[in-house]
């Protein structure tokens, strides 16, 4: 019995242990959407975008205003320059005003339609923006990833030259290498301390690039004197980049059938780019047909109430009566410019132009939508082909440098043969770790292209 209760709790602990376990990726991406400062003046666009909808709508609804005042007057009568009286009074009044707009043109009426469409498009481009900022990161952490497995056979590669030299330069001693060939050897150790440094130089860049999305100092919180040049550094992990699978991944590898079979009719309806263009053509017909109905009259037709409480006063603060009103007014105005300067002929122009490039950007953005994607599924699969064959290599380029480094061992072969196959394994490494980046960073295009949120909600 006790020892089924201490298994048990080995696999919980297990259990937990794999769990707690936090993806290095997903940690950086939640922090860049917290930190980005893009990503921050989005989501303020897309909330004033909100707030524009609700006062679009409560101009069609009455306003309602109170005013309060008081008022002294003091009237003196004179005749010959003789004072026959003296009269002064305070007043006090406080007044409660109705006003509704009834109609105006459609005015109120397509400043809703507009100011909706602008809440969809803002919508559309908070989720796209989200959707990028994402790709930006995957991309800059495989490429991070991708150089340090390089780096690492590198190294490997530098220790392997500079015993190859060594060994050179020992035989050389004893003739059995010539001066050539050690200097030759001399060479390789250089190259690959060249090759070192210009790999050290591109990781430290690609980290500072990654720094910068999720820089703390970008917060919108942060005041234009309190900010900093110096970007906080962070710990980016390594992973094994041929065994590790992205959280999003497994959802995409679900998807893609149905993504390869019916991507052209995906782009048309989830496209970001193509839904904001759809979006603006339709907001600007609107702007067009309001800016028709601003060639003729305009009509307006308002309703309002007012209710005035009054007290007067007269010479004491006794002496005084209420003096309340009340008036209802119904208007219907028609008034028609007939010269402003051109500015009513100029502002059609404009919206009928604006009209004809939105139509422009829609029908282009419709017609590159499908080639833009389909050239990137065909990178993918294309990728994915490759990925079989650097495997397939990887795996030969393993087995032939264990069978060289036994033979090495045995004193059957030189040092430098060794080192030949174990470049050749450094570079199926390498190039396995390419495919692997590429393969990551095309499924989230795809999955940006196509407007598809880039989780592991499937």
């Amino acid at each position: 019995m006790k020892i089924m209760w201490i298994v048990l709790i080995i696999l919980l602990t297990n259990i937990n242990f794999c769990f707690g376990k936090n993806d290095p990726l997903l940690e950086i991406i939640n922090l860049s959407l917290e930190h980005s400062s893009s990503n921050q003046s989005q989501k303020l666009n897309q909330e004033i975008a909100e707030n524009n909808t609700w006062i679009a709508y409560a101009k069609l609804l009455p306003t309602l205003s109170i005013s309060t005042g008081r008022t002294y007057t003091k009237n003196k009568d004179y005749h010959d320059e003789i004072n026959l009286s003296t009269q002064s009074s305070r007043s006090d009044n406080l007044t409660l005003s109705l006003d509704w707009t009834l109609w105006n043109n459609f005015e109120n009426i397509n400043s809703i339609r507009e100011e909706r469409l602008n809440e969809d498009i803002e919508s559309i481009k908070t989720q796209s923006q989200n959707n990028l900022l994402k790709t930006q990161v995957i991309e800059l952490f495989f490429k991070y990833q991708e150089l340090l497995t390089k780096k690492n056979s590198l190294d490997t590669l530098l220790k392997q030259s500079k015993d190859a030299f060594e060994e050179a330069r020992n035989q050389e001693k004893v003739g059995q290498k010539t001066k050539f060939e050690t200097i030759d050897a001399e060479i390789d150790v250089m190259n690959a301390q060249n090759d070192a440094e210009e790999l050290d130089n591109e990781l430290k860049k690609t980290k500072q690039e990654i720094t910068h999305l999720i820089n703390k100092k970008s917060n919108a919180s942060v005041a234009p004197e309190d900010f900093e040049e110096k970007l906080e550094s962070i710990e980016i992990p390594s992973i094994n980049i041929h065994e590790y699978t992205p959280f999003y991944f497994t959802k995409f590898q679900k998807m893609f059938p149905e993504i390869l079979k019916n991507y052209v009719e995906l782009s048309t309806q989830k496209s970001p780019d193509l839904q904001v263009a759809k979006l603006e053509y339709e907001k600007n017909k609107i702007s067009l047909f309001q800016s028709k109905l601003s060639l003729l009259p305009e009509v307006t037709i308002s309703a309002g109430k007012t209710l005035d409480y009054g007290y007067k006063v007269q010479q004491s603060p006794d002496n005084f009566r209420k003096s309340p009103s009340e008036s209802t007014s119904i208007s219907i105005n028609i008034s028609y410019k007939i010269w402003d300067f051109f500015q009513t002929p100029l502002s059609y122009s404009n919206s009928e132009k604006n009209f004809q490039l939105s139509r422009i950007n829609y029908l282009e953005t419709l017609k590159n939508s499908g080639i833009e994607i389909q050239s990137i599924i065909d990178e993918y699969i294309f990728n994915e082909k490759a990925t079989k064959v650097s495997k397939l290599i990887l795996d030969k380029s393993e087995k032939i440098f264990d069978f060289q480094n036994a033979m090495y061992r045995l004193g059957k072969i030189t040092l430098f043969q060794r080192q030949n196959a174990m470049n050749k394994l450094n570079d199926a490494k390498a190039d396995l770790a390419e495919k692997a980046k590429n393969q990551f960073i095309l499924a989230s295009k795809i999955m940006y292209e196509l407007g598809i949120p880039i989780d592991d909600q499937y």
